[in-house]
């Protein structure tokens, strides 16, 4: 098992982690997506549950120095209920992405799309906000279906030729090959 670990956020611990058993990989709508939630801890922890949840955020620079957020969809994966009082604790978890699509990961100067797991350490007697979180990125790329390209087909295509030095006119008769959704200088055409 590959060990990263990542902790996200002013309310992530050092001893909350979230850790991925293929964090490089890229995953598209609907893949197993597999990995270990570890609470490592010289004192006793006393929460209820853990709460992991998948997240998809898209925001966009409306002005360089404000970050504007479109939406922010959060799908409940996994709750699992007494933690305990162990030291040191692993929950693995296995969870599937939604089907469907998703956008592909992205970032540039207009702004991002990202997906996150984020877990939260929650206790009874604490409120969800100051509970203890961490997070983890995941790479998502959305499906594209090339397979299903046509192949060119001819089409017979007129034009006039004239020649300014022989004062001559003529016409010629070209066969083309243009495929079903071709562009022709900068314009679509679908014949």
């Amino acid at each position: 098992m590959h060990s990263v670990f990542a902790a996200v956020g002013n309310q992530s611990s050092s001893d909350f982690f979230i850790q991925l058993d293929e964090p490089n990989r890229v995953y598209f709508p609907g893949d197993e997506i597999r990995g270990v939630i570890l609470i490592r801890s010289s004192k006793r922890i006393r929460s209820s549950s853990i709460r992991l949840r998948f997240k998809g955020k898209v925001t966009t620079n409306a002005r360089e120095s404000r970050m504007f957020r479109v939406f922010d969809n959060s799908v409940p994966v996994d709750e699992l209920e007494k933690v305990g009082y162990t030291p040191h604790q692993r929950f693995a978890f296995m969870a599937n992405l939604p089907q469907g699509t998703l956008p592909s990961i992205y970032s540039f100067n207009g702004g991002s799309i990202s997906y996150t797991f984020k877990a939260t350490l929650h206790s009874s007697w604490l409120p969800e906000k100051l509970s203890k979180r961490c997070a983890v990125s995941v790479n998502v790329l959305d499906r594209i279906d090339i397979q299903a390209y046509p192949a060119p087909v001819i089409r017979p295509f007129q034009t006039e030729v004239k020649v300014k030095k022989k004062k001559t006119k003529g016409i010629a008769f070209v066969d083309v090959l243009v495929g079903k959704g071709a562009v022709l200088q900068g314009k679509s055409w679908c014949g």
